[in-house]
């Protein structure tokens, strides 16, 4: 049951909608948008009035309807901090977009970048040693 999945147990759904808390509002809301079998989610400032462990809950649902389950899941908000979980980031301006980010692609570029630079590093070479020097005086 698609309550279930959004953490609402069963004494929870026999409440007034007035009487949840607001992270129990958006599961529910959540969850009605899944009830359609849409393959489309649209959240307007989904966490917002959140405290910050409801709304890491909420990402982490919306991650999984992206990731497990093929939901294009398409968030707007002013919250840097929630932009920056997203897989794509389009950055708006008076109605334009004016910067457009693939967080996947680039982690994956990251990943074999690393990959490449370790396939190509000598062992005990002079430049690792002091690159490591660097990163430990930096730390």
């Amino acid at each position: 049951m698609l309550l279930t999945q959004m953490g609402i147990d069963k004494s929870t759904r026999k409440r007034n909608v007035m009487q949840l808390s607001g992270g129990q509002q958006q599961r529910v809301a959540i969850a009605r948008a899944l009830a359609s079998k849409a393959p489309v989610l649209l959240a307007d400032e989904p966490t917002g009035n959140l405290d910050e462990d409801t709304a890491k809950d909420i990402v982490e649902i919306f991650k999984s309807l992206a990731h497990d389950q093929d939901k294009c899941v398409i968030v707007v908000t002013h919250s840097k901090e929630l932009a920056e979980e997203a897989d794509v980031i389009l950055t708006l301006k008076q109605g334009t977009v004016i910067a457009a980010v693939d967080t996947v692609l680039e982690e994956r570029i990251r990943e074999g970048l690393m990959e490449e630079a370790e396939r190509f590093s000598v062992p005990d070479d002079p430049k690792d040693k002091i690159m490591k020097k660097i990163e430990k005086q930096n730390n």
